[in-house]
Parts: C-alpha cells; structure tokens; sequence
C-alpha cells in the first residue's frame, strides 16, 4: 500500500481485488474505530497505537511494497501453515512459483513499514514480536 505524507493510503496494497479491498477497510478500521461517533452503540472508540503497510525490499519495482521496512517478524515455525494457506487460494495458483521463491528468499521473515504511529511503546524500527 503505497502511503501518502500525511499517512493515508494513496495506492492499493496489491494487485488483487480482494487484497486491495481488504486494505482499504482495514486502513478505514484503523481510523473510524478512534472515532466516537462512528460507533455509539458499540462501546468506547478504540485508537489502535501503529499502522503497519507490507514492505519488502526483494520487489522494488511493485509500488504497493517498496517501501523501506522498518519492521520485521521471524515467520519460520509458520511457514508450513502460510504455505497450506496459500494452496487453499485456487483464485491465486497463477502466482504459485512467485509465491514459493518469495516465501524462499525472505528467508523466515515478513517486513513491514510502519505508516502511522500514535506513540505506543513499541521500537520505532526493528524485529516485532509475535
């Protein structure tokens, strides 16, 4: 997703459907649950501390992900549950080898740029915990 200077996304988070529809109402989420009036009957507003986008630096060329990474997650004791994930998307097997050598050259990492941060006690960069 590609993030503008006042932090609203500009651009979708991937090429699919469904991945940029998914990131549009979770960056809304993000915002209008903050929001007293959005939701009055649902309880007090929830301001979620940080906004992370995905980032990778092995895809310079795809805007949605060219962002520096300011953030990353050791996945390697997931990797065999994101792989049975993956096979579970039919819709998606026309990028199965790209996803295979991507899951291989990231080697147990994601990464993740931080694009919003309202000041919880996080790292502003570095490994995150799961």
């Amino acid at each position: 997703m590609l993030v503008s200077s006042n932090g609203r996304p500009e651009g979708a988070g991937s090429e699919h459907d469904d991945h940029r529809a998914a990131s549009f109402y979770a960056v809304r989420g993000f915002h209008r649950a903050a929001l007293a009036d959005q939701y009055p009957d649902r309880g007090s507003p929830h301001a979620a501390a940080r906004l992370f986008f995905n980032a990778s630096p092995l895809l310079p060329d795809l805007p949605f992900v060219a962002m520096t990474p300011t953030h990353t997650v050791d996945i390697r004791e997931f990797q065999d549950r994101k792989a049975k994930a993956f096979e579970c998307h039919k819709t998606q097997f026309k990028d199965r080898d790209r996803f295979y050598q991507m899951l291989e050259r990231r080697g147990g990492k994601e990464s993740f740029h931080l694009a919003i941060d309202r000041g919880a006690s996080m790292p502003e960069a570095g490994d995150l915990p799961l």
